[in-house]
């Protein structure tokens, strides 16, 4: 651990300001006392396990390293240039929902995706959990730049996508879930929200984009 030369007054982060409001005329957040004459570290660990989900049926963790630590009181800034953490692995007691078959098209997309949001992707066949039979047939595309996909936020590309409304969502969500289960990846999305994405093209065109 270092402790970085100077003093460094950290301010607050300051709340959003929507745009039909003049930034001036909104009130500028001082620091908190409570926090800022605090001799408690911040933040006070080092890594932390942001995000845990199953997209594509793998198990994927998000670790978030905090390299930096702030002592309000004193002013000072510690770097940590190596941080050193363990994982303990336990046996998951809640039900995930996985294929208990792929076509190799959406097989290949899987792995793609998965590949490209963890560090250890060469160990993507050996920690898949239990295998399921990948069905050959579909085409195997040379990329996936096209497919509109967050990655951080754990999103699974799907095969089979169902656009009803918002009534009928709990009804076709079994109906998903019973693909998903066969092998085609089913997502269930409601027209409001794919209304509320686009907002200079038709409904139709909505729709079909």
């Amino acid at each position: 651990m270092q402790t970085l030369n100077g003093k460094y007054y950290l301010y607050p982060v300051q709340a959003a300001i929507p745009m039909n409001i003049a930034p001036n005329t909104v009130p500028f957040d001082n620091p908190d006392t409570a926090i800022y004459y605090n001799n408690t570290p911040y933040p006070a660990m080092r890594v932390e396990i942001t995000d845990d989900g199953y997209p594509m049926g793998y198990h994927v963790i998000t670790l978030t390293f905090y390299p930096l630590e702030y002592i309000p009181s004193d002013s000072i800034v510690n770097l940590y240039s190596s941080i050193y953490y363990t994982l303990h692995y336990l046996d998951n007691t809640e039900e995930v929902l996985r294929p208990v078959m792929q076509s190799k098209f959406s097989n290949y997309i899987s792995k793609d995706l998965i590949k490209s949001m963890v560090i250890n992707y060469e160990d993507i066949n050996s920690v898949s959990g239990e295998d399921w039979e990948v069905v050959n047939t579909g085409t195997v595309v040379s990329n996936v730049k096209s497919i509109n996909s967050s990655a951080s936020a754990l999103i699974p590309i799907p095969d089979y996508i169902i656009i009803t409304c918002d009534s009928l969502r709990t009804s076709f969500q079994r109906l998903a879930n019973w693909k998903t289960q066969k092998g085609i990846n089913t997502i269930v999305t409601k027209v409001e929200d794919i209304y509320a994405i686009y907002q200079v093209c038709e409904n139709a065109e909505k729709n079909r984009n």
